[in-house]
């Protein structure tokens, strides 16, 4: 789509030519020049706007956004992966893997305890590296990161 119109050119066109005169030309500019101030802006959003809609929560994109708009000169935000705890699972015989022991209180062995409904804390899905410079920008940077994040994926804004 053409979003993008000079009225100028527009009006030079359309007028006839034995009114085509400084005057009566330059009257018809300053009629839409209101217009043509519109037009600009909303040309100008539009562009934003596809600018925006090339994103997604892909690492390598999400990245490229960020360093966009918060760090344009040196590119430093990159993402990583996040902090995982390693969990202990439960095998069967036939999986041949090394055994998960079970010990009474009699024995005296350190206790393992499973939950199945408590969640694990402080493990995050990625981290979002920025240097310590841009840390004015930390509210923006996550509510950024929030436009793209998917709802299961959990992040931090780490500053280094």
């Amino acid at each position: 789509m053409k979003f993008n119109l000079n009225y100028k050119n527009i009006v030079s066109e359309l007028t006839p030519g034995f009114l085509r005169k400084d005057k009566f030309v330059n009257m018809l500019y300053a009629i839409i020049k209101g217009l043509q101030d519109l037009n600009d802006t909303f040309y100008q959003k539009t562009q934003d706007i596809y600018y925006y809609l090339k994103f997604n929560a892909q690492v390598i994109y999400l990245e490229k956004y960020l360093n966009d708009q918060y760090d344009p000169v040196f590119q430093r935000i990159n993402i990583s992966q996040g902090d995982y705890v390693t969990l202990n699972y439960l095998f069967n015989d036939v999986e041949a893997e090394t055994p998960v022991y079970f010990s009474n209180k009699s024995e005296a062995a350190t206790s393992i305890y499973y939950f199945n409904n408590v969640p694990v804390t402080g493990s995050y899905d990625f981290l979002v590296n920025v240097p310590y410079t841009l840390s004015s920008f930390a509210d923006k940077i996550r509510a950024s990161v929030l436009l793209f994040n998917l709802a299961d994926k959990t992040f931090k804004v780490n500053f280094i």
